[in-house]
């Protein structure tokens, strides 16, 4: 034991930290082999059913589409299927239950070793796809629905974030995950821990669908309001509606172009900047800090190559990144009102560019938005926001 070092009873120190008596550490290549993947584009893959009947997992979908742990094929009906046309190799893998599906590759570190346990396949026939990798225990030291879990532990976590290579793209190689350590409990308590967080798995995919449900409501609300289709009653000075260049409005609303009601300037390079105290704010949120703000007061992010179609609001004093627009006046308009016109907006539909989606300034002060009274604007604001809430 090194000099300083403290015993602690119950555990023992291993490579991997304290850990306690019981349980071992091994490598990752003494528990699970691998299996052979079967790399199909997402041009081979159909979602349709089909006569071949073969399920392919993409890595993109590990990333995406998944959201929980275990892919239990009794629930989840978003595995593509391989194309009747599509000639698989000899000797093709076919998963079974408790088998992972690893994503080899990733845009962010968070994405790292993503991966899925299988479940409830009932004889359906599974590949493991493009940039995956499938491993199966055979040395029965792993129980069914903690193999997962296992590798999303934070010591097996630190060490493929250790061993992932790339620049813009992060990957793992076979022969890196195979050295991994990992900690291994007894079966018994696996099954235990397994049993305990899937419960909390569970709970949290219910509360995930009910968000995803709250925010379905909020947008059909903002439909509604932004558009006049639904008033509050005491705004309703004359009953009735004309016909516009973005279809019936409320009779005392205007058609503004957002050059009528906002002034857009360019963000500066963050590049010029010292390091300080002020938020670098790019299209994606805070990205750094600098020694100067541009702008101090609320402001609408609106970005300008890329991710276009994400504007926010901001409040702080701020530096954008010169990807972005950020609007520093507002004429007969409300701050948080424009806003949330913003989130309505089909901004992709007013893209510059073929490849990356971008948007110049004189594009933006010509797109035309419906306009109601000032203490109308307000009103829909406060309601939006406690939806937002």
């Amino acid at each position: 034991m090194k000099k300083g070092a403290v015993a602690r009873e119950g555990y023992k120190k291993t490579e991997l930290g304290w850990i306690p008596e019981d349980w071992e550490v091994k490598r990752f290549d003494e528990v699970f082999s691998f299996l052979k993947v079967e790399p199909l584009s997402r041009e081979a893959l159909t979602d349709k059913d089909n006569d071949l009947g073969i399920y392919n997992i993409h890595y993109g979908d590990l990333h995406a589409t998944y959201k929980s742990e275990l892919l239990d094929f009794d629930k989840e009906e978003r595995v593509p299927r391989v194309k009747d046309s599509v000639t698989l190799s000899h000797n093709v893998s076919f998963l079974e239950d408790g088998d992972l599906v690893i994503a080899d590759v990733s845009e962010d570190y968070q994405g790292i070793g993503t991966c899925i346990e299988l479940k409830n396949l009932r004889e359906k026939k599974v590949l493991g796809g493009l940039h995956t990798f499938s491993v199966r225990d055979y040395s029965k030291k792993t129980a069914e629905g903690f193999r997962v879990y296992l590798l999303k532990s934070f010591q097996v976590l630190t060490a493929l974030k250790r061993i992932a290579t790339g620049v813009s793209v992060y990957g793992i190689s076979k022969t890196n995950l195979s050295k991994i350590k990992i900690p291994l409990p007894p079966l018994a308590e696996q099954k235990k821990i397994a049993k305990i967080l899937s419960t909390w798995d569970e709970a949290i995919e219910k509360l995930n669908s009910y968000i995803e449900a709250k925010k379905k409501l909020k947008k059909a609300l903002m439909q509604r309001l932004l558009t006049g289709k639904q008033r509050f009653k005491e705004f309703v000075v004359k009953d009735g509606y004309k016909k516009t260049e973005l279809g019936w409005i409320p009779e005392d609303w205007e058609v503004k172009r957002l050059g009528e009601s906002i002034n857009i300037q360019y963000g500066k390079s963050q590049s010029t900047l010292k390091p300080g105290v002020y938020p670098i704010v790019g299209t994606s949120g805070i990205c750094g800090y600098g020694n100067q703000y541009l702008y101090d007061g609320e402001s609408l992010v609106i970005g300008r190559k890329g991710t276009i179609d994400n504007p926010f609001f901001i409040t702080n004093k701020f530096w954008v990144i010169d990807t972005a627009f950020y609007v520093d006046k507002f004429y007969f308009c409300l701050p948080y009102f424009i806003f949330y016109a913003s989130r309505v907006i089909n901004w992709k539909s007013y893209s510059e560019a073929s490849g990356v989606p971008s948007l110049n300034r004189e594009t933006i002060k010509s797109i035309k938005i419906p306009l109601p009274p000032l203490p109308e604007q307000k009103k829909i604001a406060e309601i939006l926001s406690k939806a937002d809430e």
